[in-house]
């Protein structure tokens, strides 16, 4: 167990969610949570785009559709705001 704690991709990925934490925190402290949390759902997009480019998986194009939505949204949501 403390070979997997220890592990460099463990450690790299607590590292990016501490980050994020630390991003969240920051937006939410400049924005209203109705023009804020439209962000929160690009951290999807960004798990399909780090699975792709940072793991080498192969993503569906369905997914790609799905996950062009989801972006699309968000800058709707974003643009109306």
């Amino acid at each position: 167990m403390c070979r997997v704690l220890g592990s460099p991709a463990i450690l790299c990925g607590v590292l990016v969610y501490g980050a994020e934490f630390t991003a969240w925190l920051f937006v939410l402290s400049r924005l209203d949570l109705s023009e804020a949390f439209p962000i929160a759902t690009l951290s999807y997009v960004g798990v399909v785009l780090a699975s792709r480019f940072l793991l080498g998986e192969m993503i569906p194009p369905r997914r790609w559709i799905a996950t062009v939505m989801i972006a699309a949204g968000a800058a709707l949501v974003g643009a109306n705001a």
